[in-house]
């Protein structure tokens, strides 16, 4: 089913039809496996009938699996490319027919030329013919802040023109980017953005410590298509291998280094044990070696990236699911992990850490167990304490699939967003 730009709009049950409204996100690049909350969001409008608009700052295509809901709502043919890895000479000299027909314009840019000074100038006026072909948007959605800056600019001078601007802070750009850029870099655009989300309680506070306004400032989680995962009751299998799981990018913050030492030491133990990770990242060379090292190539595989529906098989193959996640050196740091909830709505007992946004999902001997972070000791101690008590998963599971069916369901979140965007254009 692709479905088309001029979509008839559908009332959602429990609302009535509204207006369709213009809307652009602003990402990096488009479509990311790993950034399934936009891809989420992005099917939501297009299914609500809304006119949406994906521009990316880099390249849109990339070689990894691409989420089957790419194209069952056509979202490619909605994605428009300003590549700014390009050579910035060559850009110039593309622009050059714009700024020409377009002298007003020219001149407003370079009356408000930033603090990044000639540079940035250049840039704007290379790239008034690329968003001068667009008619106002009702409402910007910038997906990270830091796409939030590198717009900011052509916002300000007219070049990107939309009635509201909205910011949603989501990790790294809240976390490993202010530490390395200062507290103060976001209060330019925190006094432009007319409404400021995060994606967890703790980075709200966050947002609200670096000039967020309390006033205009919520949490707005990242959701799951609930219904697509079936939940099943899960049993310890006599006489057979536990099989773990994880499913994350290969990067500090995910803390797999520790997992991959907490597995060690349960095999050194003599617990039967099977460990898949799945997916791709800039540490797969030394988590692999780390493997090695360990003797653990019969306990431990290094999957790659895979397609949505091959990590749902991956999730339904399983017995109990890992993500523990740090605090990067960076000081980047998770908020609620999308594929934590896709574990706990297929019912697996899952083991997390005290981390970031996580035990705003995972309650400690509720809805699965918490470790402290960068403690294979205890993360070790938490997997043979559910190995030992089977009788604990079910429950676990249970209530790990209520939690995310009543915070974390896509289409009430959706709903939300379209709300809040009709809020915020209305000034309420």
């Amino acid at each position: 089913m692709n479905l088309p730009r001029d979509a008839k709009i559908t009332p959602i049950k429990g609302t009535h039809p509204v207006a369709p409204l213009r809307v652009a996100f602003v990402v990096y690049r488009f479509p990311e496996l790993s950034e399934t909350f936009v891809i989420n969001q992005a099917c939501g409008l297009v299914e609500a009938g809304h006119d949406l608009t994906i521009f990316t700052l880099t390249d849109h295509l990339n070689d990894e699996p691409m989420h089957e809901k790419v194209e069952k709502y056509g979202l490619l043919d909605r994605v428009y490319s300003l590549d700014r890895k390009k050579n910035k000479a060559e850009r110039f000299l593309k622009g050059l027919p714009d700024m020409a027909r377009n002298p007003a314009i020219a001149g407003r840019i370079v009356r408000k030329k930033n603090e990044n000074g000639v540079s940035v100038t250049l840039r704007q006026l290379s790239e008034i013919g690329f968003f001068k072909n667009h008619a106002p948007f009702d409402i910007i959605h910038c997906q990270f802040g830091t796409a939030g800056l590198d717009v900011l600019s052509e916002i300000n001078s007219g070049v990107l023109r939309t009635k509201k601007l909205l910011i949603h802070l989501r990790g790294s750009d809240i976390t490993s980017f202010v530490q390395s850029n200062g507290k103060d870099v976001y209060r330019p655009l925190f006094a432009r953005a007319d409404w400021v989300l995060t994606n967890s309680h703790s980075f709200r506070e966050r947002a609200i410590s670096l000039g967020a306004s309390p006033d205009t400032t919520s949490v707005h989680y990242s959701g799951v298509d609930c219904k697509k995962f079936s939940y099943r009751e899960r049993f310890a299998r006599p006489d057979q291998a536990t099989r773990l799981l994880t499913v994350a990018r290969l990067v500090e913050k995910k803390g797999l280094e520790y997992a991959i030492d907490a597995v060690g030491d349960l095999v050194k133990q003599g617990i039967d044990l099977s460990y898949d990770i799945v997916g791709s990242g800039p540490l797969h060379a030394p988590l692999d070696a780390k493997i090695k090292s360990l003797g653990l190539e019969n306990h431990i595989r290094l999957c790659g990236a895979k397609t949505h529906e091959e990590i749902i098989q991956h999730l339904n193959d399983s017995d109990i699911f890992l993500a523990p996640s740090v605090t990067a050196a960076n000081g980047d740091q998770d908020a609620p992990v999308n594929t934590l909830k896709e574990a706990m709505l297929v019912g697996l007992p899952v083991i997390a850490t005290n981390h970031g946004g996580i035990p705003e999902l995972v309650e400690h001997q509720i809805s699965g167990l918490l470790s402290p972070e960068r403690d294979s000791q205890a993360l070790a101690a938490n997997i043979r304490q559910l190995i030992d008590t089977p009788d604990n998963w079910s429950a676990y599971g249970k209530a790990g699939r209520e939690k995310v069916e009543q915070n974390f369901d896509i289409n009430a979140l959706n709903n939300d967003l379209i709300n809040l965007y009709k809020d915020v254009i209305e000034d309420i």
